[in-house]
């Protein structure tokens, strides 16, 4: 990077001596820099004991090559720049499943490159009270790729070696739905110079949350090329400055005049007449009644379908003298003493446990305690009748 550039960014102070020298004597820049936006990454437990993962992340690369020279003489000041601009840039949205046997999921990506070379000189001409600016751009002699836009959705497939204990190679497969085919659209070239070839989804209508959701779930891919078609390798533009002075007047012959001043007169003759008449008020009043709305329950997503469906069918947990029947099925014998004892818990979304004590060891009596987020509820055997207390307080078979 120039030292005048640096000197920039530093915050530091330059002088008219240091910015002439480096105009007049040319300037040089290189750099290149790799960056990463908004990346983002989060693991989601499953009750299938194979967590989400979710990534999203934007990294960029780009770099810029090019050097600039300023001459001037008594006729016209010359400017020559020449660059290489790239930039680099893709989108990935991932989501997998994680298995110690295989991983699958699916990915979206979008990517944009941007490879812009200048070649540039200009010149500004001050003679005879007139200046003119001529262009000359030298273009590239090899077919160069300008732009690219491509965007790919895909499931992918990793498996697992345990010998190595890392992921082997990734099967790739591109996601096509047959019933976006008429939307389907192909650009062919033209012989210009610069052609633009490629294939791409139209969405229904032309906004940006429709632009941004057919990007994500379409395969598309536009390129715009430029190949010189002429033995032509450069193209001169010229530009010319005049002046102009606008002088703007307001004049009126003597006759407007004279209309105008017998108009004040005869203006002065006139009146307005008020007539009275009958006037009537009418207030109307309408009342709003809301429309009756319909508590439609609903599936918002699988997931709740999901949570629905092991909530109907969620097991039962039985405790019958010293044995324990737990909800999957599974009966165990295990001593309960004077301490609670967590016989059954669950941890998804309607958490709780269930907890047991002996109170007496040759009556067999024993109390249970279920402990939920917003409440405990105490049950306990007296006198061949259940007493049942909520957060403490006793409650009746009427309540």
């Amino acid at each position: 990077m120039p030292r005048i550039v640096k000197a920039i960014f530093n915050g530091d102070k330059l002088s008219t001596k240091d910015f002439h020298s480096a105009l007049l004597n040319g300037t040089s820049m290189r750099f290149a820099t790799a960056l990463s936006f908004q990346e983002r990454s989060v693991k989601i437990a499953t009750s299938a004991g194979m967590p989400l993962h979710i990534l999203h992340s934007l990294p960029v690369i780009a770099s810029f090559n090019g050097n600039a020279k300023v001459q001037i003489s008594s006729e016209n000041v010359k400017i020559i720049v020449k660059a290489q601009p790239l930039l680099s840039a893709v989108q990935t949205r991932k989501m997998e499943i994680w298995c110690p046997v295989v991983n699958t999921g699916v990915e979206s990506l979008r990517s944009i490159e941007l490879n812009l070379p200048i070649d540039m000189e200009t010149s500004v001409l001050h003679k005879n009270a007139e200046e003119k600016v001529n262009i000359n751009l030298q273009f590239p002699e090899q077919k160069t790729r300008l732009v690219g836009l491509h965007t790919l959705p895909l499931t992918f497939i990793r498996k697992y070696d345990a010998k190595l204990g890392l992921h082997g190679k990734t099967i790739v497969k591109s996601i096509r739905s047959t019933m976006m085919d008429y939307r389907h659209k192909e650009i062919h070239p033209t012989q210009n110079s610069f052609t633009v070839s490629g294939h791409y989804y139209h969405p229904r209508e032309f906004t940006v949350s429709a632009l941004n959701g057919i990007s994500w779930s379409s395969e598309s891919h536009v390129q715009v090329n430029f190949e010189r078609c002429n033995t032509s390798s450069s193209a001169g533009y010229s530009i010319s400055f005049w002046g102009c002075q606008l002088i703007c007047s307001h004049a009126l012959p003597s006759a407007a005049n004279g209309a105008i001043n017998l108009l004040e007169k005869y203006f002065s003759r006139f009146y307005d007449q008020l007539e009275e008449i009958r006037l009537y008020i009418i207030n109307n009043t309408d009342e709003l009644c809301g429309a009756l709305c319909l508590l439609l329950h609903r599936q918002n997503s699988i997931g709740d379908a999901i949570n629905e469906y092991s909530d109907a069918r969620r097991a039962e947990c039985r405790v019958d003298g010293r044995k324990i029947k737990t909800f999957d099925s599974v009966t165990y014998k295990a001593p309960i003493g004077r301490c609670y004892s967590i016989i059954a818990k669950d941890c998804a979304r309607k958490s709780f446990a269930v907890l047991m004590k002996t109170l007496d060891e040759e009556t067999d009596a024993k109390n249970i305690k279920i402990v939920t987020a917003k409440r405990t509820i105490e049950v306990e055997l007296i006198r061949q009748k259940l007493v049942v207390k909520v957060n403490g307080e006793n409650v009746t078979d009427e309540d």
